[in-house]
């Protein structure tokens, strides 16, 4: 996410709250990697990677019904800071778009 902002990870980090952390969440789907996890999420992780689901939505969805994670949802205008930018024709679309 080469385009994510210290003010936006700060905003994220404001949200935490004891026992609860903080992800970003465009339309349906999580950003796990724009997210602030509890330690009580640890035993969530290893039961997760001890399984055959590695999906890390499927984790974060599970957080969130549990009440470890607190679901934000990203706005038109911040949905800029997640683009990715994995290879060359990512970063042609990227200058095209300004």
């Amino acid at each position: 996410m080469p385009f994510m902002t210290e003010n936006y990870l700060r905003s994220i980090c404001n949200a935490i709250e004891p026992g609860r952390g903080v992800v970003a969440k465009i339309d349906n789907r999580a950003e796990p990697l724009a997210a602030v996890y509890p330690r009580e999420a640890g035993t969530d992780f290893r039961t997760a990677l001890a399984g055959c689901d590695f999906s890390l939505q499927t984790l974060v969805h599970h957080l969130v019904t549990s009440g470890k994670l607190l679901e934000i949802s990203v706005t038109e205008q911040e949905r800029r800071l997640f683009r990715n930018v994995n290879n060359v024709s990512d970063v042609d679309a990227t200058i095209a778009d300004g």
